[in-house]
């Protein structure tokens, strides 16, 4: 190697991270912290990155509603503590429920502070009278800043609370 380098883990050369690797440099100065002399040998030691933590959102339901609008609040939990920001990018997707009829679409990008581990994501369920089948969406979860993303995405389940209209048949209670 020329110049100024750093070693790390090098993949395949069989060396598990940990390890003391010999690095030999030729014809390079050695200074610093590696010491200092001209005989190109030296010792690296091969750290493993240190475990990120993982983002993990967790399936919901909601009533609908009859009116107005609703909250349905996606929790999120960061596996573990750091000393960093940790963000995550959202987007919700139809799946039977229709963004601006059932649910209003959000996306955007969902923060942990350094030392906070959970975090939420509100969507506003939108309220109606119409007997309909339970509904679903998708809460999309990408690109992770600091951390892994454990699941890429948890389902929204609307619940709908209306009855259908009974049809009413003409009774006689004539004996």
């Amino acid at each position: 190697m020329k110049g100024p380098s750093s070693a790390g883990s090098w993949p395949g050369s069989g060396h598990a991270p940990g390890f003391h690797v010999p690095v030999c440099l030729v014809g390079a100065m050695l200074t610093g912290a590696c010491g200092t002399g001209t005989d190109g040998g030296v010792l690296q030691t091969v750290l493993p990155d240190p475990a990120l933590p993982r983002i993990s959102v967790a399936d919901v339901s909601v009533v609908e509603g009859d009116s107005g609008t609703g909250l349905m609040v996606f929790g999120l939990d960061l596996s573990s503590a750091v000393d960093e920001p940790v963000t995550v990018s959202y987007s919700t997707a139809d799946v039977s429920a229709s963004a601006g009829a059932d649910y209003a679409a959000v996306s955007g990008i969902v923060g942990f502070a350094p030392g906070e581990t959970t975090a939420q994501i509100t969507v506003q369920v939108m309220g109606d009278t119409s007997a309909e089948n339970d509904e679903s969406l998708r809460l999309n979860l990408a690109g992770p800043q600091n951390a892994v993303i454990a699941g890429a995405y948890a389902t929204g389940l609307i619940l709908d609370d209306d009855l259908p209209a009974a049809a009413v048949a003409g009774f006689d209670n004539r004996p």
